[in-house]
């Protein structure tokens, strides 16, 4: 079984959707041992967890609401010559998440209020 789990593994999507100019990456497997039902699930969900973690570091670091970051960029999540205009869905969706999570009414910068469990835009 030991063999089967080495096929299975793999970096998550770095960065998750966005195509960032510019980076360095360096992955380093972690076993989880979470069995064959989970299989590929996991690594997109981590990918999206990270690389929207390190965009709200930086929208803290620039002082900026993150999904105003995030829609300033927004190009940046399609692959050039696209003809799905992937952009412009993500731009939708987005406008679309940010008011039905009121999270550009109760948004602060940071340590400026708010509570520290809340997962931000992830």
């Amino acid at each position: 079984m030991g063999n089967r789990r080495a096929r299975w593994g793999g970096a998550p999507p770095m960065p998750y959707v966005f195509n960032i100019p510019n980076q360095r990456k360096q992955h380093t497997a972690v076993a989880t041992n979470i069995g064959p039902a989970e299989r590929g699930v996991h690594r997109t969900i981590q990918g999206c967890l990270v690389t929207m973690a390190l965009l709200e570091d930086l929208a803290a670091k620039l002082n900026m609401d993150p999904v105003e970051l995030l829609l300033k960029n927004i190009k940046m999540a399609a692959p050039e010559n696209d003809t799905f205009h992937r952009a412009d869905t993500y731009r939708d969706e987005l406008m679309i998440a940010s008011d039905l999570m009121a999270g550009r009414r109760i948004w602060r910068p940071r340590g400026q209020g708010g509570s520290v469990s809340q997962a931000g835009m992830a």
